[in-house]
């Protein structure tokens, strides 16, 4: 999946902790408690393994920002990118787009106000497509995806697929996101 999360790993009592600084939250491995790691984050996502994990949320509106998210929050840790070398760890493979997404091909006039994706044609790297009207060119990730958006019209331009990001955990009911003026 294609989105900008970032993770921390913080030294506390020795030992380092992953901390969501967006959400400010602490994932723990569900079974022994213990802190999870990026790592585990990911092989969760991928497994589609929901209760593998639990979040220990530091502040209220941390769980009412991701709940309310664009994408249900474990989605954003289906790709996990290692910043000290410069690549993604363990690439998505991309036959399990399928996994995360429903093609629906493309959003004319008047299509529903949604989250969406670009499947990228195969072997480009870049995706283009109007969005409510205004030509745009994202890069293409490893597995072949690009750009998540929220919008009302997505027409691709040249062999990308529009796709609709699969909810899992927290319905989305596109009324409240992290992006949009919210309260709890």
């Amino acid at each position: 999946m294609k989105s900008t999360h970032t993770l921390v790993e913080v030294l506390v009592d020795g030992e380092w902790r992953v901390i969501d600084p967006e959400f400010v939250v602490i994932p723990h491995n569900a079974a022994d408690g213990s802190y999870a790691t990026a790592d585990d984050m990911r092989a969760a996502t991928r497994a589609k393994n929901w209760s593998a994990l639990r979040y220990e949320w530091l502040t209220e509106r941390g769980d009412f920002f991701a709940r309310r998210y664009y994408l249900d929050y474990p989605l954003v840790f289906a790709n996990t990118y290692d910043q000290n070398h410069g690549t993604l760890k363990a690439p998505l493979d991309p036959d399990a787009v399928s996994k995360f997404y429903v093609p629906i091909g493309s959003l004319p006039p008047p299509g529903a106000y949604g989250v969406y994706a670009l499947q990228c044609a195969p072997g480009a790297a870049t995706a283009t497509s109007v969005i409510d009207g205004t030509p745009k060119t994202f890069d293409c990730d490893a597995a072949g995806i690009a750009h998540t958006t929220k919008a009302t019209t997505d027409e691709p331009q040249g062999g990308e697929v529009v796709l609709q990001p699969q909810r899992f955990v927290f319905p989305w009911d596109g009324t409240c996101n992290i992006l949009s003026a919210c309260s709890p």
